[in-house]
């Protein structure tokens, strides 16, 4: 399937999810223009991902996990500077800051994500695209 149909189907499953309120995320993410979400998913797409799926039980400094990183990283930015993150109260000041990107990135991924992870025994990479 071309990129851009995985992530126009990627965008059609968040929103799907969105409506069903399944998870803040998820919420969240219909507050989130299509055309961004499409950015996001067809960013990961591009790269040849299914899904964005770091392994969180891995480590930070494997060459598949930075690749997570940077894609995160460079979405959120160019997203947020869309204004599309204000119903979170998104301070746009720090997005010129990459080493604070990073830390608040590998801090939920590595932290949050990997203990609920653990919570749930999920295998590495278990957690669902």
């Amino acid at each position: 399937m071309p990129s851009s149909a995985t992530a126009l189907a990627a965008v059609a499953a968040v929103q799907k999810a969105s409506f069903m309120g399944r998870s803040q995320i998820a919420k969240d993410a219909n507050r989130v223009e299509e055309a961004h979400l499409f950015i996001m998913f067809n960013t990961v797409a591009n790269l040849g991902l299914i899904c964005w799926q770091p392994d969180v039980l891995g480590t930070i400094e494997s060459i598949y996990n930075p690749l997570h990183e940077h894609l995160a990283i460079s979405t959120f930015k160019t997203v947020a500077t869309a204004f599309e993150y204000t119903f979170m109260n998104a301070d746009l000041s720090f997005l010129s800051n990459y080493s604070f990107l990073v830390k608040l990135y590998q801090s939920f991924v590595f932290g949050l994500m990997a203990e609920k992870a653990r919570k749930e025994g999920k295998a590495t990479g278990g957690i669902a695209c």
